[in-house]
């Protein structure tokens, strides 16, 4: 089966594992110290947790959909890009969200909080792709088998990327609670 799988598919699967493994890390205790210290992203961490924390998630219905939606969208993006610029794309969208969160976080005077998750490197996805295909046609998963539904990737990309990152840094999914 492995070898039946492209290199993209090879190298999202990497990506899709290494999450898994990080999740599965912070259950160690002995970890926890470490994993808040360079998988979570804060202003007074470490310059590599502000990359490492995209591999961090809360939960595992967290875990879940991020890594769902990345399944869906990223075969588009390595078409788009190429495995070696996929990589390079979505290791650096997850650094500059997580530094946005950060940012955000000191601007808006909020309590000083960690961030994890994927989310802000699959959104900077998701907007590519509307933006290379905006005749894409994209529906919202487990939702549309009960109401069959699908819309354009060009009517919706700003209004949905730009509503679900405010959203996200407005209530803050993806932080504002220790994970230990």
């Amino acid at each position: 089966m492995w070898s039946s799988l492209s290199n993209g598919q090879k190298a999202i699967l990497g990506i899709i594992a290494a999450n898994v493994g990080v999740f599965f890390l912070w259950k160690v205790p002995r970890l926890q110290a470490s994993m808040l210290r360079y998988f979570s992203s804060a202003a007074r961490h470490p310059l590599p947790s502000m990359t490492l924390s995209s591999f961090s998630h809360i939960s595992f219905l967290h875990l879940f959909v991020n890594m769902y939606v990345l399944w869906s969208f990223a075969s588009a993006g390595v078409n788009m890009f190429g495995v070696e610029q996929f990589g390079a794309f979505y290791m650096s969208a997850a650094t500059v969200s997580s530094f946005a969160s950060i940012a955000c976080i000191r601007l808006l005077k909020r309590p000083m909080s960690v961030s994890v998750g994927a989310s802000g490197a699959i959104m900077a996805l998701i907007g590519a792709v509307c933006v290379r295909y905006p005749n894409a046609q994209l529906s919202i998963a487990f939702v549309s088998e009960i109401f069959p539904h699908s819309f354009s990737a060009d009517t919706t990309q700003i209004p949905v990327t730009n509503g679900i990152s405010r959203r996200h840094i407005g209530v803050g999914w993806d932080c504002k609670r220790p994970l230990v």
